[in-house]
């Protein structure tokens, strides 16, 4: 089967979580024996060598209109043949349409009753300027998402299909849950757990320090602002013989957060390491991970670190946090900005035992859920049954 994935910026350069998606998806597909192509607006940070063609279709590289992306795309599909197109992004001619939330600002909207109070006005200024901006995309969602193109749709999670419902009004049975994906070989290899230990050596020689890692793209959703004070309350509360440091994973220029933290005199605690290219390695360091997330619709960090038995905090707004049992994987903080919650959660990580419970608790069955094959083998069987009803309706025009 040859399939075109569609994405509107395909970036291995910064840990993009889409496009590392899509990028263990392809290989997930070709490694069934498929043919992958993976078609862009723009492609950033290529491996030398991978197993799937990626073609950029060279869009101007500022700011490029959804306009021009979008008849760009639609003009290159219809002069190539493919058995199936699925699209990450809203492209009218896909056959299928994988939509990973409402658009960011109404995710979040529909999540404010698990919001703090203090959030709600922020949220809602980011929803109007967001949507001034993304006019033109978020009405082509709308044509895909309310089934008047024909298209299939599919989603990891029904946290994302309970928003589709909220905001297009679709149905259960008009949309396919395919279950999360992750390549997990990479998490779990012997080589990358050692690495992870000899490198948590060198940040806690005296073995008296819980070590977290909070891996963002985005401060402000991902909730620094809280966690910085949740780490406040939090050292009112440490023992002397067990305390903590959290390591900050980003690309992004981190200089106005650092300010934050020396302001608060944390800089001994909050510690500053740009991004990594090993970020399993940084998982098996870790004693646990911080991703108090404004909003999520399935976030990769939660399933590396169910892939890596590390213990996670993160919140009801991350659709990923259903797979995870609070005080069992880690901990899902209900009300979102809620400053004891997250001191309370991070402290209880800091139990001696935490790292143990984690390892007795996470199952084979759990690392399934999260398993990038098994979401490409429900897909395909959703693949044959569009391709099966392609060749009737070709077989009748025929006739």
């Amino acid at each position: 089967m040859h399939i075109a994935l569609v994405i509107k910026k395909f970036n291995l350069r910064n840990n993009n979580e889409l496009s590392l998606m899509v990028s263990d998806m392809a290989s997930s597909f070709v490694e069934k024996g498929h043919d992958i192509t993976i078609i862009a607006g723009e492609v950033l940070g290529l491996p030398k060598h991978l197993p799937y063609e990626v073609i950029d279709i060279a869009l101007p590289k500022t700011n490029p209109s959804w306009q021009l992306f979008s008849s760009t795309i639609h003009s290159f599909l219809a002069q190539h043949q493919y058995d199936i197109i699925h699209a990450v992004t809203p492209i009218e001619s896909c056959d299928v349409y994988q939509p990973l939330s409402g658009f960011l600002p109404d995710g979040i909207k529909n999540k404010i009753p698990t919001l703090c109070s203090g959030v709600k006005s922020k949220i809602q200024a980011l929803e109007k300027v967001f949507k001034r901006k993304n006019r033109a995309e978020l009405e082509s969602q709308e044509v895909l998402c309310q089934q008047r193109s024909g298209t299939t749709l599919v989603a990891f999670n029904q946290f994302i299909v309970k928003q589709l419902n909220e905001l297009y009004q679709i149905s259960d049975d008009n949309i396919d849950i395919i279950g999360y994906g992750l390549k997990l070989n990479h998490y779990i290899d012997d080589d990358t757990k050692q690495k992870g230990a000899h490198l948590k050596k060198l940040y806690d020689r005296n073995n008296d320090t819980t070590l977290f890692i909070y891996i963002t793209e985005n401060f402000q959703v991902d909730g620094f602002g809280w966690l910085l004070d949740a780490v406040t309350l939090a050292n009112s509360a440490v023992g002397k013989t067990k305390s903590f440091k959290i390591l900050v994973v980003t690309s992004l220029d981190y200089a106005p957060q650092y300010k934050q933290v020396a302001l608060r005199d944390l800089t001994d605690q909050i510690l500053f390491m740009g991004d990594s290219n090993q970020r399993a390695v940084l998982y098996h360091m870790s004693d646990g991970v911080i991703l108090p997330t404004y909003y999520n619709s399935c976030s990769r960090v939660v399933l590396e670190s169910l892939a890596t038995n590390t213990p996670v905090i993160t919140t009801r707004c991350d659709g990923a946090s259903d797979l995870i049992t609070s005080k069992v994987q880690g901990h899902v903080i209900t009300l979102c900005g809620n400053v004891e919650a997250l001191a309370n959660a991070i402290l209880d990580l800091c139990g001696d035992n935490s790292e143990q419970r984690m390892n007795d608790a996470l199952s084979a069955k759990i690392r399934d859920g999260i398993s990038m094959s098994h979401c490409c083998d429900r897909l395909v069987v959703r693949y044959q049954e569009i391709m099966a009803e392609k060749q009737r309706v070709q077989m009748d025009g025929l006739r």
